[in-house]
């Protein structure tokens, strides 16, 4: 028998508005060799629960030989074209098909970091193809660094450069540099300070700084932010940076544009640079995740070469696209030279509007594709050798497409797509066809060829026209406590979604409900893996996701955060009201802000649940602000410097829900120990109080991720906690004893012990198989 691995509790409080908050597993927070001792011991009695578990290794052997990745749209610069990565292992590798059809590796994370721990995010060619951006990251750690290879020979011309997170590329039309966005954990722990716009200048140390503050790679000692780890350690046997002449290439960029965009950046919580048709600079910035934006806009074309040295051009260097404006836009120019406006502003479920570039104040735009009151506009494609607008608009949960007149906005025709799913990518191949991306809940990601002239699609690829046979979906309507309703489509096997009478099936609700993020069709080999072993999903399109425009995501943020839980609560009464599934043979799983909904399902209401898996999941909202991201969530969940808010965040704060007696459904939570979003202290500190809480209960286990982060780049440990996930909630559900295997008790043994084998097998998640 193993009892629980004890956690040191103790009398940490905070008092907020009045309120005394007891925060007993503080210590948890830091990674302490107490904590460490702590997350082995809970990683053995994980790997104890499942030590010859079946249905765990079947589910991994079905999601290994699943579809792969599909491929990126190349990126076409002149006559070269790249092959971006889209995976890991051979995947992962940056390649480029040259003029004469050979296909050569420029970049391989593998050569540069031979222990494997180096992943290759985003790539970005130089507007003549020569050289290339690549952002690169290791241990999981989304911070990382910027290498420029030369497209030539494949030598590292420049870096590492940075840090960086994710951040966007605008080469100079010369190629003479680029600007990036530089970040660190302390730029947004940090108050007061934002990400840093840099321009940098190829071959010299020199970086000028558009921000106001210069961005650092190291951390202070009791730092919260996560982690002190180099974000890319290169193998000193790698190539290092050749010789480049940097005066080569003229300077474009004046001190006094830097010195404006510093101005226009000045508090971001995120930002984004481009350059469009060679002379327009544009800035994004974000206020928060999931608020508003501003757009700014100037035209490098008054500080070309030849301009007299210090002249300063007419008219404002920066000009602000959206003054007065507070929603998001987002902007680009067009081949017609004008700029176009994808905005909320004066409209919910978002218009497309355009507007003069040199003078892009809110009253000159003009409206081109109106908003519609019952589907949201998601995209607009401009197309470049046609005058037509590729329009993507969300209805009923669901893409349609559809092409309208560039000039005049008027729809032209709907376009057939394949089926009820969601456009990937679009990409122009000629005058009158473009290709689609297509994906939806049963079909694997493919691409279909869309005529422009009637709307008419065919399978571009194999895959675009097969779909897993006996497989199919349902949408229903269910109501929540207000009486809002509530879409919900249910995966399953066709005769069990035909059936006049179900019969009650294991079945998994999943959601995700936060930061305006639309719950659209998507091929996912683990839910369908979950229908394989002859179980029923269902996905619950819940408040605070984008599925409904923006009203929908506000009636679930802040301090109505408690609508999105009453949302999934409903999903699940209905799933048993119908008789789909019962109380004893339902599971909830989340992710991220969906892991917050399996904290919120499993202490809410209990009865309603067999078992929960949480994923990276924000479950102490009153600590979230201090921790990776938190600072950038208040504008999603309120902050506890507010009172009112305080109060909302610590009436559904997973973690201070736990009550002792309480017999809770069985949990697993998830947590990866490089995540800079979600802090692991989350997981850990749940885990702590749930099993203090109900010892004798249903099984409560932490599976602790070493070497990952928030997203998980590798395939095979994507696999195996996919695999975990599912052999979690099948034990717990009864969808192992459906296919006649033994299901272990989830009783109790003697004491408070639980009744797990004592002496774990290998196991394919945790302990050294992550390292």
């Amino acid at each position: 028998m193993t009892a629980y691995p004890p956690a040191a509790r103790g009398g940490d409080v905070d008092v907020l508005h009045g309120r005394i908050v007891p925060d007993p597993y503080r210590g948890l927070e830091r990674d302490t060799e107490d904590t460490l001792a702590w997350t082995r011991a809970q990683s053995r009695l994980v790997d104890a629960y499942f030590e010859d578990c079946e249905v765990r290794d079947r589910l991994a052997a079905r999601l290994a030989v699943d579809e792969t990745p599909p491929a990126p749209t190349p990126i076409r610069v002149g006559d070269r074209e790249f092959l971006p990565p889209h995976g890991d292992g051979d995947r992962g590798m940056l390649r480029m098909r040259r003029p004469d059809g050979v296909v050569v590796i420029l970049c391989d994370p593998r050569r540069l970091d031979p222990d494997g721990h180096t992943v290759l995010h985003r790539v970005t060619p130089s507007p003549d193809g020569r050289r290339v951006v690549c952002q690169l990251s290791r241990l999981g750690v989304e911070y990382g660094r910027l290498l420029v290879i030369d497209a030539d020979t494949g030598t590292v011309l420049d870096g590492p450069i940075g840090p960086v997170r994710y951040s966007s590329i605008a080469w100079l039309p010369d190629g003479s540099a680029f600007f990036f966005v530089a970040q660190t954990p302390e730029s947004v722990a940090s108050a007061g300070t934002s990400p840093d716009v840099v321009l940098h200048r190829l071959g010299t140390e020199d970086h000028a700084s558009a921000a106001v503050h210069t961005p650092t790679s190291g951390h202070e000692d009791g730092d919260v932010s996560r982690p002190a780890v180099d974000p890319v350690a290169l193998d000193p046997a790698a190539p290092g940076p050749a010789a480049f002449d940097p005066a080569a290439a003229p300077n474009a960029v004046s001190p006094d544009l830097l010195a404006a965009i510093a101005r226009a950046t000045e508090g971001a919580a995120s930002i984004s640079v481009r350059i469009d048709r060679g002379r327009w600079l544009l800035l994004h910035c974000g206020i928060a995740a999931g608020g508003g934006n501003q757009v700014w806009i100037a035209d490098l074309a008054d500080l070309a070469a030849g301009q007299p040295a210090g002249a300063v051009p007419p008219g404002p260097l920066l000009r602000r696209v959206t003054e007065g404006v507070d929603a998001r836009t987002h902007a680009e120019v067009g081949p017609d030279g004008l700029l176009y406006l994808l905005t909320s502003h004066r409209a919910p479920t978002r218009r497309l509007c355009r507007v003069e570039p040199g003078d892009p104040r809110p009253d000159r735009w003009r409206e081109v594709v109106p908003a519609l009151p019952d589907a949201t506009l998601t995209s607009v494609t401009v197309l470049e050798h046609s005058p037509v607008l590729v329009v993507l608009r969300l209805l009923d949960g669901v893409h349609e497409a559809s092409l309208h007149d560039r000039a005049s906005g008027r729809r032209l025709r709907t376009v057939a797509l394949p089926g009820a799913g969601r456009i990937t990518r679009i990409a122009e191949t000629g005058p009158r066809e473009v290709r689609l991306g297509y994906t939806d809940f049963v079909t694997p990601p493919g691409e279909v060829r869309c005529d422009l002239v009637t709307g008419f699609c065919r399978p571009a690829t194999r895959s675009a026209a097969r779909s897993v046979p006996t497989v199919g979906t349902r949408r229903l309507r269910c109501r929540s406590a207000d009486g809002t309703s509530i879409r919900l489509v249910l995966l399953g096997r066709t005769a069990d979604l035909t059936a006049t009478s179900p019969r009650p099936l294991p079945t998994l609700l999943t959601a995700y409900g936060g930061f305006g993020i639309p719950a659209v069709p998507a091929y996912d080999p683990e839910l369908l893996a979950w229908v394989a072993e002859g179980g029923l999903v269902a996905i619950a399109c819940v408040r605070g996701g984008g599925d409904e425009g923006a009203a929908w995501h506000r009636a679930g943020t802040r301090e109505r955060k408690q609508n999105t839980f009453d949302d999934l609560h409903a999903a699940a009464e209905w799933l048993i009201a119908e008789g789909r599934t019962s109380p004893d043979r339902l599971g909830v799983l989340g992710s991220s802000n969906g892991g917050l909904l399996v904290g919120a399902a499993v202490t809410q209401r209990p009865d309603l649940f067999a078992a929960g898996v949480s994923r990276g999941g924000v479950l102490d909202m009153i600590r979230s602000e201090l921790f990776g991201l938190g600072p950038l969530w208040r504008e999603e969940y309120g902050s506890v410097q507010d009172g009112a808010e305080f109060r909302a965040l610590l009436a559904y704060s997973p973690y201070h829900r736990v009550r002792p007696g309480v017999h809770y459904p069985a949990t697993l939570f998830v947590a990866a120990e490089q995540d800079t979003r979600v802090h692991p202290m989350h997981a850990r500190k749940m885990c702590a109080a749930m099993q203090h809480a109900d010892p004798e209960g249903r099984p409560i286990l932490y599976r602790s991720l070493a070497a990952s982060g928030h997203v998980e780049h590798s395939r095979r440990r994507a696999v195996a906690v996919a695999a975990e996930t599912l052999a979690f909630l099948a034990r717990e559900t009864g969808l192992a004893n459906d296919r006649g295997r033994p299901v272990p008790s989830s009783g109790t043994g003697h004491g408070g012990a639980r009744a797990f084998p004592s002496s774990p097998s290998g196991s394919p998640v945790g302990g050294s198989s992550h390292q």
